[in-house]
């Protein structure tokens, strides 16, 4: 009787969005010789075109004296305008927020940038927030910290009902971060909320830590909105909490071409998602993509987590010493009609690393696992 081989696993070439295809190299290689071939995705950097009205906010800087944009009651830094504007923080508080340019009504906040010194502290941090409009390519920067108490959060570009698209966080190496860590947000408060997060980025460099101390729940999302789409987390440092590339937060929308890599050196005590569906059902969620390469997941790993839903290509791979303590699946829920999950995972001798060989995952294998493996809720932090 004729033996009969493990099928080969062949990586589906990854056809990225234009925004995307500027940041990725190439996900998946032509197979040879059996080995595995894999080009390292290239980390996003700062744009050229760079906000040029400069403002400080230093230890001498007064409040602003009119209300929180957001309605809080917290005291509040930052610009009174909507676009252009690079904030550069030294101060320390453990409340303040910070806003790089804002909007109560349905003017598009646009091409903003928070800079979190060393010496500086906020609880939080908005690159972007506006009330009705759209945020568009705004930045915040954590070369110190924020609080580490009193919920608190960053978010590179918020909206209560329009769309976050383009926004962007680094995390420095050196710089803390506490609670939620957002990319692209739009709120879900409401029923009327209908904005999308798209093509937001998130990079934390090695040496960078979000979560822990005061054991403040972190979370980090590049996208989330109604639905999520093309968002992509760069993780090299430590996160003490869940990562997702994008979350959809209502069951008509859609997560597609989202991207978690986690690289060389890194510790996830979590779980990691490039696509999650908040209320357990999606409509879409197809070529989401997580790659872990040399770098420890302490909770599950998998490209899509939801209980009901439609798609395919949705990918997990695993690559040199990669250890997921967890289920790593390709999708925590797999349709019967879908058959484009794999999870593959190879060294650079096309050999299944020891440390690997203990978990569910079998090497080359598809996974059809229709159990629910995130037994968590996510956090989205404060409004």
């Amino acid at each position: 009787m004729k033996e009969q081989r493990e099928p080969r696993c062949r990586p589906r070439k990854y056809s990225p969005s234009p925004f995307l295809a500027a940041v990725l190299l190439t996900i998946g290689a032509a197979q040879s010789a059996g080995a595995y071939e894999f080009t390292k995705p290239q980390t996003p950097t700062l744009p050229d075109n760079l906000p040029t009205q400069k403002l400080e906010v230093t230890p001498d800087t007064p409040k602003n004296a009119s209300q929180n944009p957001s309605g809080s009651g917290y005291d509040w830094y930052g610009s009174d305008g909507a676009t252009g504007y690079d904030v550069h923080v030294t101060r320390t508080s453990n409340t303040a927020y910070v806003f790089g340019g804002w909007s109560s009504d349905g003017t598009t906040v646009q091409g903003n940038r928070i800079v979190i010194e060393n010496e500086g502290k906020m609880g939080k941090i908005f690159g972007g927030y506006s009330k009705q409009g759209d945020v568009v390519g705004n930045i915040v920067e954590i070369y110190g910290a924020t609080s580490s108490t009193d919920m608190p959060g960053i978010r590179a570009g918020a909206t209560g009902t329009g769309n976050a698209s383009k926004n962007m966080v680094f995390i420095r190496s050196g710089g803390k971060a506490y609670g939620t860590v957002t990319a692209g947000y739009v709120s879900n408060s409401t029923s009327t909320s209908s904005g999308t997060a798209k093509d937001n980025i998130i990079v934390a460099e090695t040496g960078s830590s979000i979560g822990k101390e005061g054991e403040v729940t972190a979370t980090v999302t590049s996208g989330l909105g109604t639905s999520a789409d093309n968002n992509i987390v760069f993780m090299y440092g430590k996160t003490y909490g869940n990562i997702y590339g994008g979350q959809a937060m209502k069951s008509t929308g859609t997560a597609n071409r989202n991207l978690v890599y986690v690289g060389s050196g890194a510790l996830v005590s979590s779980n990691v998602f490039a696509a999650y569906g908040n209320l357990s059902s999606l409509s879409d969620a197809s070529n989401n993509v997580v790659v872990i390469e040399d770098a420890t997941v302490e909770g599950h790993a998998a490209a899509v987590s939801t209980n009901d839903y439609t798609g395919q290509g949705n990918e997990l791979h695993l690559l040199g010493r990669a250890v997921v303590l967890g289920r790593r699946l390709a999708e925590q829920r797999l349709p019967r009609h879908d058959h484009g999950a794999r999870s593959c995972q190879r060294d650079g001798s096309g050999r299944q690393p020891r440390r690997l060989q203990r978990t569910r995952v079998r090497t080359h294998r598809r996974e059809r696992d229709d159990r629910r493996a995130h037994d968590h809720q996510p956090t989205q932090g404060a409004q």
